[in-house]
C-alpha cells in the first residue's frame, strides 16, 4: 500500500515544459546529429549527415504535447511526406533537458510506429 501511495505521487507531478516551446535544442546522445530550432509556429531540424532541413507545423495538444505535421524538406529525397506526423510527449525534464515520447505517423504506419524514447536540451550556442 505504501509502494502505490509513492508511485503515484511520482507519477502526479506535473512537468514544466514552457522553455522548451521555443528555442533551439540538441540531442543529448547524439552530439553530432544536427539541431532543431522551434518557434509557436514552426519546428526546423537540422540532419547534419544528410545535409537536410525538415519543417513541420507544430501544434501544442497540451503543457508538454505536441504534434508535428511535415510541411517541407530540403535535400530530403522523399524521406518526409505531405500527411506525415509525429506526436511527441514529454515525460520528464531534468534541468535543460527534457525525455520525450513520440509516434511516428505515415502511410506505410497508419497506426503509428514508436519512436524510442530520447533526450533533447537546450542548446546554448
Amino acid at each position: 500500500m505504501v509502494v502505490f501511495g509513492i508511485t503515484s505521487v511520482c507519477y502526479s507531478q506535473k512537468q514544466d515544459c514552457n522553455k522548451f516551446k521555443t528555442g533551439k535544442f540538441y540531442y543529448s546522445e547524439i552530439l553530432d546529429y544536427g539541431y532543431t530550432i522551434r518557434d509557436k509556429k514552426i519546428q526546423k531540424s537540422f540532419i547534419k549527415e544528410k545535409n537536410m532541413w525538415v519543417t513541420w507545423d507544430i501544434k501544442w495538444t497540451s503543457d508538454c504535447d505536441f504534434e508535428l505535421k511535415f510541411k517541407s524538406s530540403e535535400n530530403g529525397d522523399g524521406v518526409f511526406k505531405a500527411g506525415d506526423r509525429i506526436t511527441v510527449s514529454i515525460v520528464a525534464v531534468s534541468g535543460d533537458c527534457y525525455t520525450f515520447t513520440s509516434t511516428f505517423y505515415n502511410s506505410a504506419n497508419p497506426t503509428g510506429k514508436k519512436i524510442p524514447s530520447t533526450e533533447m536540451c537546450i542548446k546554448k550556442d
